[in-house]
């Protein structure tokens, strides 16, 4: 930690003091201060990179793990690859749940960045009910895209936490060869949710870490599509246009899965 004299409450400078900045998991103690005016206290030779490598500063790389505690792969095919590791926090009935849907076209064009963004949105709008009453029993998800395709995550208790994710995952496969919008989809949502895109788009860098992280993101990507490049590829959007690129998105895809929890290997493949 970088601190100074002026930042540092007097009770952290007692000896035996012990601070922790996540619940007691891993703790910190003020080893030494910089003076005022100087600059930051280096008590471990940090400044040259040889001392870290020859393990002379710092403290020894740890052992890696056995095989028996890491994730193992239990299911691998073209289509699914799925890992599973076993709780071992006091046995808890907690579950998580993660996938990565990795589309082939997902990056192609601004409008299929676009269109899996508003894709996104309308699943969000459909299952809304169905979040709130999952929340309310300590269950969580989390839908997100990316030049990949799209993230989801599933978190809380595993006793109804598949029944979650097969109620959520089925309105977003839904929209997969279907000539129109599916039915879950209320009338008058999709030029609701296409404005929100919109709003959000044109917000889009409006602070300085936003708009400072777009342009790093476009100069190391070979292919970003920038907020603006999106916004102009939905200007004129249609329903069929936009179920013919989400079916195009979802026509060819694979998914690679993480699955964590107080569950045996054969649960998870199940």
């Amino acid at each position: 930690l970088d601190l100074h004299h002026a930042d540092i409450k007097p009770e952290l400078m007692t000896p035996d003091y012990e601070g922790t900045l996540d619940k007691k998991k891993n703790r910190f103690r003020i080893l030494s201060l910089a003076l005022p005016g100087a600059g930051i206290a280096r008590k471990f030779g940090d400044e040259s990179d040889v001392h870290a490598e020859e393990g002379k500063s710092f403290p020894p790389i740890p052992p890696e793990l056995p095989s028996n505690r890491l994730p193992k792969e239990v299911w691998s095919t073209n289509v699914l690859r799925m890992w599973f590791l076993q709780d071992r926090n006091f046995h808890r009935p907690i579950a998580d749940l993660r996938l990565q849907v990795i589309c082939e076209k997902a990056n192609e064009t601004a409008l299929h960045r676009a269109c899996a963004d508003l894709l996104t949105e309308l699943v969000y709008d459909a299952t809304l009910e169905t979040s709130y009453q999952a929340s309310v029993c300590q269950l969580a998800s989390h839908m997100e895209t990316s030049c990949l395709g799209f993230a989801f995550r599933f978190h809380g208790f595993d006793d109804k936490l598949l029944v979650l994710f097969r109620e959520i995952f089925s309105v977003f496969v839904s929209f997969r060869g279907s000539s129109g919008l599916p039915k879950t989809i209320q009338s008058g949502r999709f030029d609701a949710c296409l404005e929100l895109l919109k709003r959000k788009y044109t917000n889009r860098g409006t602070t300085a870490s936003s708009l400072s992280n777009n342009v790093r993101l476009e100069a190391i990507r070979r292919r970003y599509w920038s907020a603006n490049q999106k916004l102009e590829s939905i200007a004129e959007l249609t329903i069929d246009k936009f179920m013919e690129v989400s079916t195009a998105l979802l026509k060819s895809f694979a998914i690679e899965c993480f699955y964590h929890g107080n569950i045996t290997s054969e649960d998870a493949k199940q």
